[in-house]
This record gives C-alpha cells, structure tokens and sequence, in this order.
C-alpha cells in the first residue's frame, strides 16, 4: 500500500527544493527544510513479519499438497504392484492345480486303454469293469472343465442372472437322483427332506443346479468317511433354506470364511489327500450372492459339516437384486460353434 501526503506549509518557491532562505544582518542563510511531499510504504498484512509469516503458511501448504499428491500416488502404486502379484500367484496356483487334477482321470484313461487295445482285457465282466473306469474318469473330466469355464466366465464378467420362478423342489430332487449312482459308490446314505408345497425361488435354473451339485458332490467327496448325507429344504419367511449335511471331516471354525476362496483348500482336505481344485465353493458363493442370496457353514473337525443356501422366493421382493456374476456387464463368450450360456 502506497500513502502520498503533502505538507500543508512549505517555503518559497525562490529556493531550491529542500531549502529555506533566511535574511540576517544583511547575510543570506539557506537551510534545508522538510520536503514538501512524503512518500510512505506499508503492506497490506502490516509489518515486515506479519507478511513473512503469511508466505510462509502459503509456502507451507503447498508444499504439503504437493506431498500428499505424491504419497497418493505412492500407495495406489504399493497397492496396485501388491494386487498384481497376487494376480500372478493365483494365476500360478491355477496352473498348477488344474495340472494336477487332470493328470490323474488322464492316466487311468490312458491305462485302461492301453489295456484294450493290447487285448489285456478280454472277458465281458472285465471289460464292463474297465468301460465303468473310464466312464467315472471322463465324468470328472468333464465336471472339472465345466467349473473351469464357469470360473472363468464369472470373473470375465460375461455370464449374467437370468432370474425366473424356480420350482425348488423338483430341482434339487433332480440333483439328488443324478448323485444316487456316486452316493452307493461311497457307501453314504441319502436322506431327503423335499416338502411339495415349496414356493418357487427367483433365479437361473443352470446356475441353481450348478450350485447344489457342487454341495453335493462336495458331501459325498468329504463325508464318506460318516457315510451319511441328509438335504433338507424348507421356507423362513420370504426365503428358501437349503441345507446339505454331512457327517465327514469337518472344517475347523479357522477356515469357514476362506474355503469360499477361489483354489482354497482346508488343511485337513490336503492331509487326507481328497483330490479336488478348490473351485466348488466359491462358485457356490459368487453364484447364491448374485442370486441376493447367502450361503453359511456349520462345522467343526470330525463332527461333519452343514451348508446352508439361502434363496429369495419368487413372489417375494429380493433383500438384495440379482446382479450380474462378475465384472462387467454379459457379452457373448467366445466358442467354436456357438456362444456361451448368458445369464440376462
């Protein structure tokens, strides 16, 4: 800020700036006086140190701003490199997994084969006996491929809910005589519980029959050992509660949250040496949440487990709506021939 004042009384113009002129006895005397304008300089936060410290803080917070844009920027870097390579992980974990599950069906096959072609086996019974390995292997070929491309569909975000009146009973019912056959293998007991009078559930047939194999097919693998299955089903309100028991193993109480994990798989399932890919459960999960259902587990070791789906019923609204089973939104899959199945 810039203040002019000029003084109210000043010398003679006859003299020069800054000078007074004086007679005395005849002598001429000239002293300097005031100027007749006086300029002052101020700023406008007030003293020398009041505007120091204002740049200062302006300075300051700048320099922070700057900081924190770069520490930011550090993290979503630290997060991103971190979820990379559990990408990477999982990828191999994937790999090796499949490797593994396959090597085995494709060996047996391989054998038996080799024991036809060679005229090994030659008897009826023998050969039936042979036929019915092969069949066993070629089905678990095909249920480990089949979770596969469900796995892979889900998290490319392709497949979608085609969500629908579902008769439940019929469709679990369905299940349970397709399993009778693998069931008497294992030497377990089926029981069932299927009341007529169920309301149907909203949501996709495939994905629904997907979901309660896999439970099944998960009981008789794991619960051989108690040699009893029990499926239940029943209505809570505006849902439909489906609840297949075992008395195998068990979970410990530790890893009920992380068996749901794509390629998980329990301590006790690996010490066993229960051959499986750790796809059937979170399948199940990403399948039941999509349909604004839930899935729970009851379990302990060696006292068997209880998994529990539960599914919105049809005239009912959905706690949550049915959304769409990964990423992004249903585009037509790739395939030889034809498009993949797409939940719309």
């Amino acid at each position: 800020m810039i203040v002019v004042e000029r003084a109210e009384s000043g010398p003679a113009p006859s003299t020069g700036p800054g000078q007074t002129q004086t007679t005395t006895a005849g002598l001429t005397r000239i002293t300097p006086t005031a100027p007749s304008w006086q300029l002052i300089l101020a700023h406008q936060s007030g003293s020398l140190e009041a505007a120091v410290a204002v740049a200062r803080r302006r300075n300051l917070l700048v320099s922070s701003s700057i900081l924190g844009v770069l520490g930011a920027s550090m993290a979503l870097l630290l997060l991103a490199t971190r979820r990379a390579q559990r990408l990477a992980q999982q990828q191999m974990e994937f790999v090796a997994t499949v490797s593994h599950e396959l090597r085995t069906p494709l060996a047996v096959i391989r054998s038996a084969a080799e024991n036809l072609a060679d005229g090994i086996v030659e008897d009826g019974p023998q050969v039936r006996k042979y036929g019915e390995l092969v069949r066993g292997e070629g089905r678990r070929l095909t249920d480990l491929v089949e979770q596969i491309l469900e796995f892979s569909g889900i998290q490319s975000g392709e497949r979608r809910l085609n969500a629908v009146a579902v008769p439940i009973a019929p469709l679990v019912r369905d299940v349970v005589d397709a399993s009778v056959s693998l069931a008497t293998a294992a030497r377990i007991d089926l029981e069932q519980d299927l009341p007529d009078d169920l309301p149907p559930v909203l949501g996709d047939e495939p994905a629904l029959r997907r979901v309660f194999q896999n439970l099944l097919a998960n009981a008789i693998k794991y619960g051989a050992a108690g040699g009893w299955i029990r499926i239940d089903v029943r209505r809570q309100g505006n849902d439909v509660l489906v609840t297949v028991a075992d008395r195998g193993i068990g979970i410990d109480p530790s890893e009920h949250e992380r068996i749901f994990d794509p390629f998980y798989r329990a301590a006790a399932v690996v010490e066993a040496q229960i051959q499986g890919a750790g796809l059937g459960l979170s399948l199940v999960k990403r399948i039941v949440e999509a349909h604004g259902g839930a899935i729970s587990v009851r379990s302990a070791p060696g006292a068997g487990a209880a998994f529990t789906v539960r599914l919105p019923i049809a005239s009912a609204k959905p706690a949550r709506r049915a959304s769409v089973l990964g990423r992004r939104a249903a585009t037509p899959a790739a395939g030889p021939g034809a498009k993949a199945p797409r939940y719309s």
